[in-house]
């Protein structure tokens, strides 16, 4: 039998059903985190509020204009996130912001941001939310160079904060 809980989500005041496994998801114009409740309905393993950073591609060597994924991060504890490419590829590179709810390439939606970052000296960012392209827990980018780069890298990062 579930468990009525008062809680606090995201600035507003809520009652939930509880199930009697403890797990939950709550719903805001877009699927959120998950969160975690004991078994009296207390909130344990609230969504950070520190950002965190994590490189997911990391001096990138492109030396061909197939489409390249990066590693996947995993920013399951925040709402908001911002991707930022740094390009010293001697092209330009095509970005496009993916998404899913598994940690794989396999069945990931594209978030609706794509974007190109110039040669040599490029520096973009681009701010995800759910609002503007849904929200999934894990976050890649798949980077395409517009012709064949001959020097320079790739770095790319994704900032998760609430």
């Amino acid at each position: 039998m579930a468990a009525e809980k008062k809680i606090n989500i995201l600035g507003e005041e809520r009652y939930i059903a509880v199930p009697p496994e403890g797990r939950i998801v709550v719903l805001r114009d877009a699927v959120v985190p998950s969160i975690l409740i004991d078994s009296e309905g207390a909130q344990v393993n609230v969504i950070s509020d520190t950002p965190v950073e994590e490189q997911v591609f990391s001096d990138e060597e492109i030396r061909d204009a197939n489409a390249h994924n990066s590693n996947i991060a995993d920013m399951s504890r925040y709402l908001y996130r911002t991707v930022r490419v740094i390009n010293t590829l001697d092209k330009d590179v095509e970005i496009n912001i993916k998404q899913n709810r598994e940690s794989s390439i396999t069945g990931a939606q594209g978030t609706g941001v794509t974007f190109s970052v110039g040669a040599l000296t490029g520096n973009e960012s681009r701010f995800l939310s759910p609002e503007t392209c849904g929200w999934e827990p894990y976050v890649y980018i798949e980077a395409t160079a517009k012709g064949v780069p001959t020097l320079g890298v790739l770095n790319t990062y994704i900032t998760g904060r609430n």
